[in-house]
């Protein structure tokens, strides 16, 4: 139900324009499993196509740290494979979805690094 999703996305940011203003878009990051990550994987091409999506829908606020976390990979054979499979590296992992203290270290560098930037 994408459709659904972006019309939903778009009424919370309307309201939080109209709130004060300021947010971010964080990329969405795909899994190391056969239904979410795999390149091919049934949810793989829509979070792709999601993340395209929010970066021409809010391209102020679009933060893209899928790509962060994909160019964090470590110099192992397993990281180096996710990499090269599109896939945020299992050294960042704590299974095939959610992210590790490293990973969530590195979303947190990224989010206040653009915070910083705009001198919120």
């Amino acid at each position: 139900r994408p459709h659904e999703t972006l019309a939903h996305l778009r009424a919370a940011v309307e309201q939080i324009k109209s709130l004060n203003g300021r947010f971010l878009i964080l990329s969405v990051t795909n899994g190391a499993n056969e239904y979410y990550g795999l390149s091919g994987a049934p949810y793989y091409y829509p979070t792709i196509l999601l993340n395209t999506w929010l970066r021409r829908e809010f391209p102020n606020e679009f933060v893209d740290v899928r790509s962060a976390l994909l160019r964090a990979a470590s110099g192992t054979v397993q990281d180096q494979t996710d990499r090269a499979n599109d896939i945020p590296p299992s050294s960042l992992r704590s299974d095939a979805v959610h992210f590790n203290s490293a990973g969530q270290q590195i979303i947190a560098e990224v989010v206040a690094a653009e915070l910083a930037r705009r001198g919120w």
